[in-house]
């Protein structure tokens, strides 16, 4: 497994594209996706071309980990990385992070310090350590897919609706997009 820190700039001036499992994601045209993409927990089995991948939940991670992409990274904290690795996730497609709930200290941090201290903001959703990420990475805009604010999830993944959480993390999304500083757009 590898540290984050090793991912310092490495996207420098892309746009990340970020996918969640709302039902916007059944409407969109994956032509139109750039190529830097990271999916949260049960996108990755429909976005093609997948770049990086979160959960902050083990059952995710089992229900990714039988269609895993060679080319895809894991970027998970560090039980949920040991997890992976049981799933049959290679061990070198794995990142790991240490992830800070709500703390403003580590959501403030540059791109260097997150390498240095390998730790990513955490929230209300698995999304605002991945818009975190993108601070790493050097992305300068962020385009979300199948993030609705509705709770009903994508029928391409067969998985039941959510519920009320899903305003909050959309309301906490904008709010830490904007916080950052970083261009975004719902897609």
């Amino acid at each position: 497994m590898r540290r984050i820190g090793e991912l310092l700039s490495r996207h420098s001036g892309e746009v990340a594209w970020i996918f969640g499992k709302g039902p916007s994601l059944d409407q969109f045209s994956m032509d139109d996706a750039g190529r830097l993409r990271i999916c949260i927990n049960e996108s990755l089995c429909v976005v093609p071309e997948p770049t990086y991948f979160f959960a902050h939940d083990e059952p995710p991670i089992r229900n990714v980990a039988h269609q895993w992409h060679s080319g895809c990274f894991a970027v998970l904290q560090q039980p949920r990385a040991l997890f992976a690795v049981g799933c049959q996730i290679p061990e070198d497609q794995i990142y790991v992070y240490e992830k800070r709930h709500a703390d403003n200290r580590v959501r403030d941090m540059n791109a260097a310090q997150i390498a240095e201290c390998g730790a990513l903001y955490g929230n209300s959703g698995t999304v605002h350590s991945a818009i975190h990420f993108c601070r790493l990475i050097g992305a300068v805009k962020v385009v979300l897919v199948g993030f609705d604010g509705c709770g009903g999830y994508a029928k391409s993944l067969n998985m039941p609706p959510g519920g009320a959480a899903h305003d909050r993390i959309r309301q906490d999304t904008v709010s830490l997009l904007k916080t950052m500083g970083l261009d975004y757009e719902f897609s």
